[in-house]
């Protein structure tokens, strides 16, 4: 079915009110799809979606991927540039759009770098289905960009998750970011926010990372402070009771100082608590029988019943003396067990009764071999050897059929033949070395990594030509030139955990790409040469300064062009004179879409006389542009998510920032200018508009 026919399904609809109403209905139609119409009306929504934004295809399109496999709607996408074009749509301020956009990259999880324009409106977003993003996203290095001149969007996310009542996983996206070398300039507190967390593991790591960067920039508390509570003690050590007394005083100064400093000096808290320590008076402890003696008696009692189990296999023989007996007839010393030691006896006693079993089992004779009274054996060819010949590639004759080979007994003319006669024949078996992927391969291969990460990795080593350390070198020295290496590289970076499996692993018994991490020596330095080299691929595929410095000036000739005004409100009033006794009259602006309906000789013979064409055709000068704004916004988007410093010359990449950012600013303005929410084709069809009256 073609998308016509969801749209004329969904007008036929009764009246709703809210969008769920709506989404239940949508819900069940695309249930009734197959595979195959999803598909294509996937395409059909992103070829729509690309031009304009529809909270009702984008409900569809949220429907249809919860109902498709991952990877075939992925596929589609792919083929598509599906997620670029739903990213670009995040400028919307539709809050059930956007609630429906981000339920689509959190049921795919495209892995893809975390889109700017999503960081930009991000008071827009409902705060947790922005963080589920966000914790779906690889590409976190945007983060660290500044969101105002104090201020990074890294630090301005966690301040106002720290706001919240309760606190999940929203944060954990931070792990990832936990080595990168920005966080040293982070200073975030979440020490007094503990209570809000859910899982303490969480607040702890987090905790663990955040402090790294605080503890360089803490207010040191009065050292005179805590040297007056030193010599305190030391004056009160003496007397008991006067330190008792002291005791309480310092517990109430401590606790004030602690409310004071909290946060702010986590060495000087540990000196107050050390303090305390020393003056605080602890009851005797009980004494506890040690762990050792415990394990004794545990192993004596064990003993102990193996011997009587012993005694009581004796037993079974036909003479027993008196002294035996009364030992079989002794006890153990009963002690009181715990759950485990009960298992070990009974384990203990359940091996001893098969052992009495065994031994009274009556061992039974082996029965005699039969004599075979068959057919007898073959005769032994004459010619028989374990050497390997040469072969002869003939096809065997089926056998039952009368031929010329049926009366030939091939002994007989066996005899004609000696077996030195056949040296010339023999194979000479040369023992080949074994290559390092053939020794690798089958069900002895240990794969350290996560299955499906060494997988891709080992996909895209197998294509390269070096050996291993020639790649890991030019990878260092940021010459790698392969992109679908370096890409799968940076999305599926072997782990710390992995890589400490790895360098305790043979690397014979590993696959191609835990073994090419196995000759990496520092993972960190790697992990930055690659993010290094992803960053240079982005950033070095186009001329963006230059694209932007022509794409700004011409948004703002179209901006500043009185003749384009000009043009406009003559055509506004001749189709306000046209329409003046019909339903389109009295306007006071038309869409940017009608102009096509000015294309008339009519019109053009009208406008002509009042206005100069001419002028305005040099105001627009050459408007026309090649690269797609929206396009090269998200593509650029990428190249900040990449960003690793000192890699480029800094200069120039602040300036390339710089006019990204007024290409943007200006990008909004014309799409408001002519009331539009793309600007997609616009330049074009502004440019053919003129020369049309031209």
């Amino acid at each position: 079915m073609h998308l016509a026919i969801i749209i004329a399904f969904v007008l036929e609809l009764p009246p709703m009110n809210t969008v769920k109403e709506y989404s239940l209905k949508i819900e069940k139609a695309v249930k009734e799809y197959t595979e195959k119409e999803c598909l294509e009306k996937t395409r059909q929504i992103l070829a729509v979606l690309n031009q304009r934004r529809s909270l009702l295809n984008l409900m569809f399109l949220k429907f249809i991927c919860i109902r498709i496999k991952r990877e075939t709607i992925l596929n589609t996408f792919n083929e598509m540039n599906g997620f670029r074009v739903l990213e670009k749509t995040f400028t919307s301020t539709n809050c059930d759009y956007l609630s429906t956009l981000f339920d689509i990259f959190v049921v795919l999880k495209p892995n893809r770098p975390v889109s700017i324009e999503a960081l930009e409106n991000y008071d827009a977003f409902d705060k947790q289905l922005f963080f589920k993003y966000l914790n779906g996203c690889q590409g976190l290095h945007a983060l660290f960009d500044n969101l105002s001149a104090n201020m990074t969007y890294l630090q301005y996310f966690i301040s106002d998750a720290l706001t919240w009542d309760e606190i999940d996983d929203e944060l954990n996206f931070i792990f990832k970011l936990e080595h990168e070398p920005q966080m040293q300039q982070i200073k975030i507190n979440i020490y007094k926010h503990k209570e809000k967390f859910k899982c303490d593991i969480t607040y702890k790591r987090l905790l663990e990372i955040l402090s790294k960067s605080f503890r360089k920039n803490m207010i040191n508390i009065d050292a005179e402070c805590i040297e007056e509570y030193k010599n305190t003690i030391e004056k009160y050590k003496s007397g008991l009771e006067d330190s008792n007394a002291k005791y309480l005083i310092l517990e109430s100064k401590f606790k004030e100082l602690q409310l004071s400093i909290e946060n702010k000096a986590f060495d000087k808290t540990s000196e107050i608590k050390a303090v305390k320590d020393v003056v605080e008076i602890k009851e005797p402890e009980p004494k506890v029988e040690s762990a050792a003696k415990t394990e004794f008696k545990r192993v004596e009692a064990v003993k102990e019943e193996v011997k009587i189990a012993k005694e009581r296999i004796k037993e079974q023989e036909p003479k027993t003396t008196i002294e035996e007996k009364t030992v079989v007839e002794q006890k153990p010393v009963e002690i009181p067990l715990s759950k485990e030691e009960t298992v070990v006896q009974n384990i203990a006693e359940s091996t001893i009764q098969k052992t009495v079993e065994l031994d009274q089992q009556e061992t039974k004779p082996k029965k005699p071999k039969k004599f075979s009274f068959g057919k007898a054996s073959k005769a032994v060819s004459m010619l028989d050897t374990k050497q390997v010949y040469c072969g002869l590639r003939w096809s065997k004759m089926p056998k039952g059929k009368r031929t010329i080979f049926t009366n030939i007994n091939i002994l007989e003319n066996e005899k004609h033949f000696k077996l030195e006669e056949f040296k010339v024949f023999e194979k000479k078996v040369v023992p080949k070395e074994k290559k390092a992927a053939e020794a690798t391969k089958g069900s002895d291969l240990i794969c350290c990594m996560d299955l499906k990460k060494s997988n891709a990795i080992s996909i895209a080593l197998s294509v390269i030509k070096l050996t291993y350390e020639e790649l890991r070198d030019q990878i260092l020295k940021l010459e790698c030139e392969n992109e679908v290496l370096i890409k799968q590289l940076c999305h599926y970076m072997c782990t710390t955990e992995e890589f400490e499996k790895i360098k305790k692993t043979d690397p014979k018994k590993m696959p191609n790409a835990d073994r090419f991490f196995y000759i990496i020596e520092d993972l960190e330095e790697f992990k930055e040469a690659v993010a290094s080299q992803m960053f240079l691929h982005l950033y070095k595929a186009k001329n963006y300064t230059n694209i932007f410095e022509l794409t700004i000036k011409t948004y703002k000739r179209i901006l500043e062009s009185q003749s384009l005004k000009e043009l406009f409100g003559r055509l506004l009033v001749i189709g306000n004179q046209l329409n003046r006794n019909g339903f389109g009259g009295k306007a006071e602006g038309f869409t940017f879409d009608s102009l096509s309906k000015f294309h008339t000789t009519q019109i053009r013979n009208l406008i002509k006389p009042k206005i100069d064409l001419v002028k305005l055709k040099e105001e627009l000068g050459e408007i026309a542009h090649h690269e797609a704004v929206d396009a090269l916004i998200n593509e650029f988007g990428e190249v900040k998510s990449a960003y690793v410093k000192n890699t480029v010359d800094e200069e120039e990449y602040s300036r390339g920032c710089e006019l990204f950012s007024e290409m943007k600013e200006l990008q909004q303005k014309v799409i408001a200018f002519f009331g539009l929410e793309t600007d997609d084709k616009l330049m074009e069809e502004l440019l053919g508009f003129v020369e049309y009256f031209l």
